[in-house]
């Protein structure tokens, strides 16, 4: 974790309208997400759905280099491996310090509540599985392999289903 400045934000929404305030709350929810951090300096929109690249488009956020529109029309877990290998690569490079998605969880065909959840840098509170592992008990445990190399191939497995979910 490092003082984030530089992020990028996924904003997930449809790709049609007439869906009452299905896109319109994810947008509002992500409008208020940006003016309550102006320690900000640097803000790129990732669009996933037609909706979220036109709205984002016609405001003063620049885009990630690659944008998603019409992705729902034939939805594939590799378009997700896709957007997590760029948000992590961007990451890992230091080109961000942090990025969030703003989406629509399904609660009941009548209600979607607006969620927003910080993808990189993973922690704890943001995890709540690795949160209650972490207040197990006070010896180490014994990994086999090393940690290291389960958590290089579990992080990114992590990443892209949570983005795939979204």
């Amino acid at each position: 974790a490092r003082p984030e400045e530089r992020v990028i934000v996924m904003v997930v929404a449809g790709d049609r309208g007439l869906c009452g305030a299905f896109n319109t709350n994810v947008h509002r929810a992500t409008a208020q997400l940006l003016s309550a951090h102006p320690e900000w300096t640097e803000v790129r929109i990732l669009p996933v759905g037609k909706k979220a690249v036109d709205f984002w488009r016609r405001r003063k956020y620049p885009f990630t280099e690659k944008t998603y529109p019409g992705i729902f029309a034939s939805l594939q877990y590799d378009q997700a491996r896709e957007i997590a290998a760029l948000l992590s690569g961007e990451f890992l490079a230091g080109r961000i310090d942090a990025a969030y998605v703003v989406v629509n969880v399904f609660r009941s065909v009548l209600s979607q509540v607006v969620h927003t959840a910080r993808l990189v840098p993973l922690s704890p509170e943001a995890a709540p599985v690795l949160a209650e592992a972490s207040a197990g008990p006070a010896t180490e445990p014994l990994y086999e392999p090393d940690l290291e190399t389960i958590l290089a191939w579990l992080l990114p497995r992590y990443l892209e289903f949570t983005v795939y979910r979204a």
